[in-house]
């Protein structure tokens, strides 16, 4: 992610995460609201949230229910203390493979490698999946250690 504000990269990011969910067969869109004044971000947290939006959206098409809307909210905060990358992402997931728009190899390390390199720099990644469900929300700090 160069050349571009760090919420125009994030919104072109996301743009192309769902063109890509929906040349698949998916439904759904994300949404990106700023809040607060603009800031600069480091080339290393702007990597990481694309890395991590990049998971998210191969994570929809590899085992959610493409019959199903999937849902992707990114809010970037910011004030006089600090600022952050808030995402919180939905999907449904299917009782069996069959409603899976493509199967890929899974390694299961994917967002555990994310939580623990959100966590390292002081945020978080929580995941929980529920009536069919899952949910993902993370708090990514976008400045401090």
């Amino acid at each position: 992610v160069q050349n571009d504000s760090f919420p125009d990269a994030i919104r072109a990011h996301c743009k192309g995460g769902d063109n890509r969910l929906h040349s698949l067969g998916f439904a759904g869109e994300s949404h990106v609201v700023e809040t607060g004044e603009p800031f600069d971000v480091g080339h290393e947290r702007t990597d990481e949230c694309a890395r991590l939006l990049d998971e998210l959206y191969a994570n929809i098409a590899g085992h959610a229910d493409s019959s199903q809307p999937y849902a992707v909210f990114v809010n970037i905060e910011s004030d006089h203390l600090n600022s952050h990358l808030h995402v919180t992402e939905t999907n449904s997931v299917p009782e069996s493979g069959e409603g899976r728009a493509y199967r890929r190899p899974v390694s299961g390390r994917g967002i555990a490698f994310h939580r623990d390199a959100i966590e390292r720099i002081g945020g978080t990644l929580r995941t929980s999946q529920e009536d069919g469900t899952w949910t993902l929300s993370a708090d990514v700090p976008l400045e401090g250690r």
